[in-house]
Order: structure tokens, then C-alpha cells, then sequence
């Protein structure tokens, strides 16, 4: 399925969606760790790989964007993020209004919420 394009790289709104850092798979964080260093990610005490916070946004960020947007290993959650959930393959149930695009293009909240949820049936905010 296509999606409304957002403007992610370079991103206007500050990168607010990599504020809170990210999930990783351990082959995500592993080839993170491997092409960028140790320190990036971390394993929370719940065994979840994720990455570091720094200056209040993913270590990940620099100048406007992310600086493994491009890569393979770019994370799941990330890409597909605001509109579907890379652990469900469903819509992406939470807070959109995270991406300023949401808050400036009000109809993307709309067709976000039009996506099918992870067992298929449609939001019942729509």
C-alpha cells in the first residue's frame, strides 16, 4: 500500500517523532553498533534493544534528520512509521499528532486512520 508522502529528511518539524528514540530488532542494533560504534543502542532491563537519547533526540539524529534513513538497517519502526506498526503490520496506534505534518495536514489523520488495524478491521475512531 502507497501513503501520503511526508516531508521526513530533511524534516521542518524538528524530528519531534525522534524525541523518545526507537525500537530495534538485535539485527538492527547489531549492524547500528557495527557500522556506527557501541553507544548508540542500549538493551533495556526488559530485554528491548532501542536507541540512545541525546540532546532530547535520538542519537541517531543529526542536521534535520536521521542519519541511517538510507541504510537497510533503518529501523522497522521507524520506516514505517506514522502509518503502520512494524510489530503488527497494522495501523500505527498511537499518538500521529507526534509528526507536526498530522498537525499541519489535518486529512492525514484521516487517511491514517482509513488503514486497517492489525487484525484488519478499521479504526473505530474513523
Amino acid at each position: 500500500m502507497s501513503y501520503a508522502s511526508l516531508p521526513c529528511f530533511p524534516c521542518p518539524y524538528n524530528a519531534s517523532c525522534c524525541a523518545y528514540g526507537t525500537t530495534l530488532s538485535d539485527e538492527e542494533a547489531a549492524a547500528i553498533e557495527a557500522n556506527h560504534g557501541q553507544g548508540l543502542v542500549y538493551r533495556t532491563r526488559w530485554g528491548e534493544w532501542r536507541t540512545r537519547i541525546r540532546g532530547k533526540r535520538c542519537a541517531l539524529y543529526r542536521d534535520g534528520g536521521c542519519t541511517i534513513h538510507d541504510r537497510a538497517y533503518y529501523p522497522a519502526v521507524c520506516r514505517g512509521f506514522p502509518w503502520t506498526d512494524a510489530e503488527t503490520g497494522g495501523r500505527y496506534e498511537f499518538d500521529v499528532t507526534i509528526c507536526g505534518e498530522f498537525v499541519a495536514r489535518p486529512e492525514l489523520v484521516e487517511l491514517q486512520r482509513a488503514i486497517p488495524a492489525a487484525g484488519g478491521e478499521k479504526s473505530a475512531l474513523a
